[in-house]
């Protein structure tokens, strides 16, 4: 099995892009008003529900195309 993060800063690092990409140009006010698409929504909804109910494998599965994405 391939390990996705090798140690918890790799993880963080991630987080801490993904944040910064989303907050790029963007003010608080346009942040609180903003709706997902009803695709990001449905993905965004798919990692939480695998997360809450899915084993070790169908969470690694789920976060992968985030890991490759960032590679």
């Amino acid at each position: 099995m391939t390990i996705i993060f090798k140690k918890a800063s790799d993880a963080q690092g991630t987080y801490e892009a993904e944040m910064e990409l989303n907050r790029h140009g963007i003010t608080e006010e346009e942040h609180n008003q903003f709706t997902p698409s009803p695709v990001a929504y449905a993905y965004a909804s798919h990692k939480y529900r695998g997360a809450y109910h899915g084993n070790l494998g169908e969470m690694i599965a789920i976060i992968l195309p985030c890991c490759w994405l960032y590679y």
